[in-house]
Protein backbone atom coordinates (compact mmCIF):
# COMPACT_ATOMS: atom_id res chain seq x y z
CA UNK A 1 0.00 0.00 0.00
CA UNK A 2 1.07 3.41 -1.03
CA UNK A 3 1.01 6.68 1.19
CA UNK A 4 -1.60 9.02 0.64
CA UNK A 5 -1.61 11.39 -1.41
CA UNK A 6 -0.91 14.75 0.23
CA UNK A 7 -3.62 16.40 -1.86
CA UNK A 8 -5.86 14.61 -0.60
CA UNK A 9 -4.98 14.67 2.82
CA UNK A 10 -4.10 18.31 2.35
CA UNK A 11 -8.10 18.80 1.11
CA UNK A 12 -9.46 16.55 3.76
CA UNK A 13 -7.84 18.48 6.02
CA UNK A 14 -9.02 21.90 4.62
CA UNK A 15 -12.63 20.37 5.24
CA UNK A 16 -12.39 19.06 8.46
CA UNK A 17 -10.83 22.21 9.55
CA UNK A 18 -14.07 24.42 8.43
CA UNK A 19 -16.54 21.50 10.28
CA UNK A 20 -14.25 21.46 13.19
CA UNK A 21 -13.02 24.97 14.07
CA UNK A 22 -12.11 24.15 17.86
CA UNK A 23 -8.98 21.65 16.88
CA UNK A 24 -5.59 22.90 16.01
CA UNK A 25 -6.45 23.82 12.38
CA UNK A 26 -4.04 22.21 9.68
CA UNK A 27 -3.05 19.34 11.98
CA UNK A 28 -4.85 16.15 10.78
CA UNK A 29 -3.38 12.54 12.17
CA UNK A 30 -4.93 9.51 9.70
CA UNK A 31 -5.29 7.52 12.94
CA UNK A 32 -7.89 10.12 14.25
CA UNK A 33 -11.49 8.80 14.35
CA UNK A 34 -13.95 11.21 13.42
CA UNK A 35 -15.82 10.95 16.12
CA UNK A 36 -14.28 9.77 18.77
CA UNK A 37 -11.24 11.54 18.46
CA UNK A 38 -12.58 14.86 16.45
CA UNK A 39 -15.88 15.14 18.01
CA UNK A 40 -17.92 15.19 14.83
CA UNK A 41 -21.23 14.24 15.41
CA UNK A 42 -24.23 12.63 12.70
CA UNK A 43 -24.66 16.35 11.26
CA UNK A 44 -20.73 17.16 10.89
CA UNK A 45 -20.64 13.82 9.66
CA UNK A 46 -23.02 14.65 7.00
CA UNK A 47 -21.66 17.89 5.87
CA UNK A 48 -18.46 16.48 5.73
CA UNK A 49 -19.74 13.91 3.17
CA UNK A 50 -21.34 16.43 1.40
CA UNK A 51 -17.84 18.45 1.21
CA UNK A 52 -15.90 15.23 0.20
CA UNK A 53 -18.74 14.85 -2.74
CA UNK A 54 -18.50 18.11 -3.70
CA UNK A 55 -14.61 18.69 -3.83
CA UNK A 56 -13.47 14.99 -5.29
CA UNK A 57 -17.08 14.08 -6.51
CA UNK A 58 -16.56 10.90 -4.34
CA UNK A 59 -19.02 9.66 -2.39
CA UNK A 60 -17.92 8.10 1.18
CA UNK A 61 -20.18 5.42 3.09
CA UNK A 62 -20.94 6.02 6.23
CA UNK A 63 -19.61 3.06 8.21
CA UNK A 64 -15.72 4.35 6.24
CA UNK A 65 -16.80 8.43 8.06
CA UNK A 66 -17.36 6.44 11.63
CA UNK A 67 -13.47 4.98 11.06
CA UNK A 68 -10.06 6.99 10.96
CA UNK A 69 -9.16 9.71 8.78
CA UNK A 70 -6.91 7.25 6.85
CA UNK A 71 -9.32 5.28 6.08
CA UNK A 72 -11.59 8.19 4.19
CA UNK A 73 -8.20 9.05 2.88
CA UNK A 74 -7.84 5.68 1.41
CA UNK A 75 -11.55 5.49 0.28
CA UNK A 76 -11.09 8.60 -1.95
CA UNK A 77 -7.98 7.46 -3.23
CA UNK A 78 -9.29 4.39 -4.30
CA UNK A 79 -12.32 5.71 -5.67
CA UNK A 80 -10.46 8.53 -7.71
CA UNK A 81 -8.09 6.00 -9.51
CA UNK A 82 -10.63 3.63 -10.68
CA UNK A 83 -12.39 7.17 -12.19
Amino acid sequence: MHPPSSSVVDELTAIVDQLAPDREPGVLSLSSSLVDDLGMDAVTLNELALGIEERFQVRVPVATLSGAVGDVVAHVERELASG
